[in-house]
């Protein structure tokens, strides 16, 4: 304790003291305490003594009392309570941090600090409803583009025939076909004996124009050259092998060279009957020359070398060898390009090649079970009489309606005993060889209740529906066939009641 606390404590002793003195004072000849002047006198040395030193033996002199607490910054009230409206940063913790005086005014801004990083982007803003602004100016044109390839594209209209008043030998004498059109047909063809004899042939030569797109040793192909026949179906009452055959021969001249095979012989069934059997129809036939056998062993053209070039001088010859009752007009030939890379290519077109000149056996014989096109079944018969058979659940129209009532013969020129009509439950008819006993046929509603190939013949004198089959079917001409021995027994048959 340092001599100016002990001071300030003596001071207030002298001030007491003095108060004192000043009470008993005024009048009063006991001076202070009742003391006489040396008395007061040592007294007064004493605190002058106290006041202005302090003993180095005793630590604690000059010590005075604790004084009270001072009010905390934070308590705005000064009542030592911590309210709840004194913790004002709100962390419960009543200190200097709640004591912060008013907000300063702003300081000067001090210089920028250096760029962060680049943040994540943001989500993208909802659509602006703004108007959209005008249309730029169009950009200046770019620069051509390389040409492509170009092709040829050759019609030929001059026709060469074989003069019947000239000795044949080894090569062909021509002579030019004038005015009229070239025609192919086989004019013997049903005689089995004459050949090729009595069937002209037409011929007619191209070359390979310059600019044409030719293979090379490095794996380029040459582009496809197709040959395009326009015919047109003039005549169709001559004698019929049931199909058009084409025979086709090529030769090719080069420079410097003889004349040498292009590619050997070909057959070309025609398809002329899939689309009508009308005459004075107009028929495109595409055979591609340079096309073949695909890896799949799907046939795509004619499968001639696929060398040609530029000035290859070609020669064709054409030949029916079979007709379909029809005499056809060359009208013109086409000969054009077409990228061998392009898809798709140009395919043969209403032609198939055949292995030998022979119409190929039809796909429904007659008098065979078929399923017709509506998955039902039927029988293959010449429904147009032009001798081609096809899948029919009605072989016989003029039979429907037919009953056991109203007996109709039908078919006289088949095999059969007795053929007589009958009616078919889904509607049609069908000519049945009327010995068939009844009862060795199964009973049905409707054709689906019979075998595969069956159909339910109703309205017959079996009275309820059979299933019948093409075994007892009657089919007539030459292609009928024999059915087989009927199921006679002494009660009904398709054609009689029993009595």
């Amino acid at each position: 304790m340092n001599r100016f606390s002990s001071y300030g404590k003596v001071v207030g002793l002298v001030a007491l003291a003095g108060g004192t003195a000043l009470k008993l004072g005024c009048g009063s000849s006991a001076g202070l305490f009742g003391m006489e002047d040396y008395q007061r006198d040592l007294l007064t040395g004493l605190v002058t003594y106290l006041l202005f030193s302090n003993s180095p033996t005793d630590p604690n002199a000059g010590e005075g009392l604790p004084g009270l607490d001072g009010v905390n910054c934070w308590d705005l009230n000064g009542d030592g309570v911590k309210d709840p409206t004194e913790d004002i940063n709100g962390d419960e913790i009543f200190d200097a941090k709640d004591c912060a005086g008013a907000p300063g005014s702003a300081g000067t801004p001090g210089p920028a600090g250096p760029a962060g990083p680049a943040g994540e982007p943001g989500p993208a803003g909802a659509p602006g409803t703004g108007t959209p602004g005008r249309d730029g100016r169009p950009g200046t044109d770019g620069s051509d583009g390389l040409p492509g390839q170009e092709f040829f594209d050759v019609f030929v209209d001059d026709f060469f025939s074989e003069d019947p008043n000239y000795p044949r030998f080894d090569s062909l004498p021509v002579n030019v076909v004038q005015i009229i059109e070239p025609e192919l047909f086989d004019e013997c063809s049903c005689d089995s004996t004459a050949g090729f004899e009595c069937s002209p042939a037409v011929a007619y030569r191209v070359a390979i124009p310059e600019g044409y797109h030719e293979g090379n040793d490095d794996g380029i192909v040459g582009n496809d050259v197709t040959m395009r026949l326009f015919l047109f179906r003039s005549y169709c009452n001559v004698c019929s092998d049931g199909c058009f055959v084409i025979h086709v021969v090529a030769k090719r001249l080069r420079d410097g060279a003889g004349a040498l095979d292009y590619g050997g012989e070909r057959w070309v069934l025609v398809d002329t009957n899939s689309s009508t059997k009308d005459c004075e129809v107009f028929f495109v036939v595409d055979l591609p020359l340079n096309r073949g056998l695909d890896d799949g062993g799907v046939n795509h053209g004619l499968g001639f070398d696929n060398d040609l070039r530029p000035q290859d001088f070609l020669a064709f010859g054409l030949q029916a060898v079979r007709s379909d009752g029809a005499v056809y007009e060359i009208l013109g030939v086409e000969f054009f390009e077409s990228s061998a890379s392009a898809s798709p290519r140009t395919d043969l077109y209403r032609a198939e090649l055949l292995e030998a000149p022979e119409c190929p056996a039809p796909e429904c014989p007659c008098g065979t079970i078929c399923t017709t096109p509506d998955g039902g079944a039927g029988i293959c018969a010449d429904t147009n009489g032009d001798q081609v058979c096809e899948c029919t659940s009605s072989p016989n129209p003029e039979c429907t309606g037919a009953t056991c009532a109203t007996f109709i013969p039908c078919n006289p020129g088949s095999n059969c005993e007795q053929p007589v009509c009958a009616t078919i439950y889904e509607g049609g008819g069908v000519c049945l060889e009327g010995t068939t006993g009844c009862a060795g046929l199964l009973d049905c509603t409707t054709s689906a209740d019979c075998p595969t190939g069956g159909l339910c013949a109703v309205g017959s004198c079996c009275v309820v529906g059979k299933c019948v089959d093409p075994s007892i079917f009657c089919v007539a001409g030459p292609t009928a066939v024999t059915p087989t021995t009927p199921v006679k027994t002494e009660g009904s048959t398709i054609a009689q009641e029993a009595n």
